[in-house]
């Protein structure tokens, strides 16, 4: 999606004569545009109309359930099931301040005409639009539904092949205004610009119901969230305004008592940028991995700033963790450092006394362990002697999670 810059229309102009040698007005517009991913060439672009801002977008697959054919009694057993893969945005229409801010939710259809090694024709089509009474804020796919935040509501829609309509089957009242969705099977991850993150589970059963797990009660100014696994282990990584990335996570406290849980932070770190997105990724096998074979949950997140920096966020399994934090001590006092900035008071959360936060180090700083390798063979020998392990079981580790995140 683009900002582009359009002169305003003749009949939205004054009735006064412009000036021949004036310059006109320019509004800005967005667009989407589909680019090819053999020449980076524009294939088609859809304008849409002025005032009307793109607030979030993602790719959806919804199911599309067709009814059976003759006799009605056989109910969902003789139903097919299809899915649509089709491109979702959220808009929403600023005008001033005296004006009810109103939106639209827009879905896409990418047809391809003809594609081969040299050259690639592609097509948006518009397939469904619908007038919103708030802004579209943040979306995300929900095993074949689309969970939308529109206004003060968090919405899940599906596909009704009877009506060709997006139709609501559960809802929520959302807090302020959510700036980011994620999804994991049927669990949701749900950041508010002022009131922190929340855990939900979507329960595809009749009657259809989104049910709030946990919260936290803090205030935070949420910019991003996502999933972080490995193996069975899942938390929710959060960045707030300050460029801080806080991990939490969900432990079921009272099975038996129906109460919304209070997120346990386990880490933070200060990154030093606001950031505003994560992608969720599999990490790649790592050395001694058959590539062929299962390969363990290793979900890590690829993070991006406001600044155009980019980070990784990866797990690490208790051995290694223990072997490069005590190898993060070490380096503390080892080396010097860029800039006189001591790693563990500059890698702290801000504020740094937050009332409702602990400072909780453990979080390894993959900048400060990865000079590891610019050191020399007697002082790399030394530091894992003093940990006591060896400096080629340091090297095998920090080589693995940079075989693990090379995505690009």
């Amino acid at each position: 999606m683009e900002n582009s810059q359009t002169p305003l229309e003749e009949e939205e102009l004054d009735d006064e004569e412009p000036h021949p040698r004036g310059i006109p007005p320019m509004q800005p517009r967005y667009q989407l545009k589909l680019v090819s991913p053999l020449s980076w060439q524009v294939l088609d672009t859809f304008t849409l109309p002025n005032s009307e801002r793109v607030l979030c977008g993602c790719a959806v697959e919804l199911r599309d359930v067709t009814p059976p054919q003759g006799d009605p009694a056989k109910g969902a057993k003789g139903a097919q099931m299809n899915t649509r893969t089709l491109i979702a945005i959220g808009t929403g229409f600023v005008h001033s301040e005296d004006v009810a801010m109103k939106g639209r939710l827009i879905l896409f259809e990418i047809a391809k005409q003809a594609i081969n090694t040299e050259k690639e024709n592609g097509q948006i089509i518009l397939f469904w639009e619908k007038n919103n009474r708030g802004p579209a804020s943040a979306m995300a796919e929900l095993e074949g539904h689309l969970i939308v935040n529109i206004g003060p509501k968090i919405l899940v829609h599906r596909w009704s092949h009877a009506t060709q309509d997006l139709v609501p089957c559960a809802f929520h009242d959302s807090q302020i205004y959510a700036v980011s969705i994620r999804t994991l099977k049927n669990f949701i991850i749900i950041g508010d610009i002022h009131k922190s993150v929340h855990f939900y589970i979507w329960m595809d059963r009749s009657p259809r119901t989104l049910k709030l797990l946990a919260t936290d009660f803090s205030r935070l100014e949420v910019l991003a969230c996502e999933f972080i696994a490995m193996d069975t282990t899942v938390c929710f990584t959060v960045s707030d305004s300050h460029g801080n990335v806080r991990v939490f996570q969900y432990s079921k406290k009272y099975s038996h008592v129906d109460t919304v849980e209070q997120l346990i932070l386990t880490g933070g770190i200060n990154v030093g940028g606001r950031v505003n997105s994560f992608l969720r990724m599999q990490m790649l096998p790592f050395s001694g991995e058959d590539p062929q074979a299962t390969r363990r949950l290793r979900l890590c997140n690829v993070y991006a700033t406001l600044d155009g920096a980019i980070g990784f966020l990866c797990p690490l399994d208790e051995r290694n963790y223990k072997r490069l934090y005590m190898l993060q001590m070490r380096l503390i006092d080892a080396i010097a450092h860029y800039g006189g900035l001591h790693p563990r008071a500059f890698r702290v959360c801000k504020p740094q006394f937050h009332p409702n936060y602990a400072n909780v180090h453990n979080i390894i700083d993959g900048d400060l362990v990865a000079q590891y390798n610019t050191l020399s063979i007697s002082l790399q020998e030394e530091l894992a002697k003093s940990i006591a392990t060896s400096s080629r079981r340091i090297k095998e580790a920090l080589f693995d999670f940079n075989r693990g995140t090379m995505f690009f």
